[in-house]
């Protein structure tokens, strides 16, 4: 039996060497993004880690990120301890032909100092934005024909918005890898779900 216990950690640096342990024991390669000039609370070095089990040309990806908000890796760092750990998940992903994508410490910097924001003081889930390109609508109303007429109108749009296909998830393997940010919200949910206007 499993003990999930132990894939927690009480701090970032026993939170990536766990990471690493399971990774290993699963003989996978660990991919370390080593942050260039900050360090952890205790003198650390902090990277975003990346493994990848099951089959690299599967069909479908499952990714799964821990610590976009540093301070909450340490539930992330624990579930992604516990799927390289669980046989049973290994053994899915290949019946199903699912690959698993795990990124460990989106934002090491705030795992490690206990903070929500990185090192500039920036909240990632909040500053995805490309600022190259003007700001996307967020009108949500945008997303519904014929805007807001009625009670019944909007809920048929909502059961509109309720048979697309689900969106991708944060990573897209055919282009811009990766393209975190654009599921802020149920509507850039929806959004996404579709092809673009012109693709």
């Amino acid at each position: 039996m499993l003990d999930l216990a132990s894939a927690f950690a009480p701090d970032y640096a026993g939170a990536r060497e766990k990471f690493h342990a399971a990774a290993a024991a699963r003989s996978l390669a660990v991919e370390r993004h080593l942050h260039p000039s900050a360090r952890g609370v205790t003198g650390e070095e902090l990277a975003i880690d990346v493994v990848m089990a099951g089959n690299a040309d599967a069909a479908a990806v499952l990714f799964v990120s821990s610590a976009m908000h540093g301070v909450e890796g340490f539930c992330g760092s624990g579930c992604q301890v516990g799927l390289l750990r669980d046989d049973v998940v290994q053994a899915a992903l290949g019946l199903c032909g699912v690959a698993l994508v795990l990124v460990h410490a989106v934002n090491p910097y705030g795992f490690s100092h206990l903070r929500r924001t990185n090192e500039d003081n920036v909240d990632l889930n909040r500053n995805f934005r490309d600022f190259r390109a003007p700001p996307p609508s967020n009108d949500p109303r945008a997303t519904l024909k014929g805007g807001y007429k009625d009670a019944a109108h909007v809920a048929r749009n909502m059961e509109l918005v309720a048979t697309m296909p689900k969106a991708p998830g944060l990573f897209s393997t055919t282009s811009d890898w990766p393209r975190i940010g654009r599921m802020l919200s149920a509507t850039m949910r929806a959004t996404m779900s579709v092809a673009p206007p012109g693709a």
